[in-house]
């Protein structure tokens, strides 16, 4: 080597390239779910005495790739809506068990933030200022003379007597 870029190692010569056909990247799950499924193919064909193609012909073509991927994606979804339909229930019991839980909280909070200290005296003193008030009111209503009163001594005081029914003003003949 003199100065020539550094190559990558050639597979050996028995080197099957399904797994460069199905898999895109390592995150691929439907890739590699795929490949699972071309192996356990490949392994049924030995096992039952299907000739088998030697790794290096082992090349799927596009028909093939299709088909695994495809394969591999519905069994993914079919595993998903599988655990999510087994765990709906115990989802569902921890949303009502936070809500419960957040029922119970809410008036509580609400209770302490009513009956803190200060708001309680607060509360107690605008009480005991509205009574004195109502008190005030109810004594200058029953102990000072209303202004209907003080209006009907006015004209009493205003008018000469009147007699007396059956009496005239002036003193009866001799």
């Amino acid at each position: 080597m003199t100065g020539d870029a550094p190559s990558t190692p050639s597979p050996p010569p028995d080197y099957s390239r399904a797994f460069e056909t199905l898999v895109e990247d390592p995150n691929d799950l439907v890739g590699l779910l795929a490949y699972a499924l071309y192996k356990q193919t490949v392994r049924e064909a030995v096992s039952v005495g299907r000739p088998i193609l030697p790794p290096s012909h082992r090349f799927p073509a596009a028909t093939e790739r299709a088909a695994y991927r495809g394969d591999a994606e519905r069994r993914l979804q079919s595993f998903a809506a599988a655990a999510t339909d087994e765990a709906t229930p115990d989802i569902i019991a921890r949303g009502v068990g936070v809500a419960v839980e957040a029922a119970k909280i809410e008036p509580i909070q609400t209770i302490h933030r009513r009956t803190h200290f200060l708001s309680a005296i607060g509360v107690n003193l605008a009480a005991w200022v509205i009574t004195l008030a109502i008190t005030v009111l109810l004594l200058v209503t029953v102990y000072l003379p209303s202004w209907q009163s003080n209006l009907v001594d006015r004209i009493k005081a205003a008018q000469p007597a009147l007699p007396a029914p059956g009496q005239t003003g002036s003193p009866p003949p001799r």
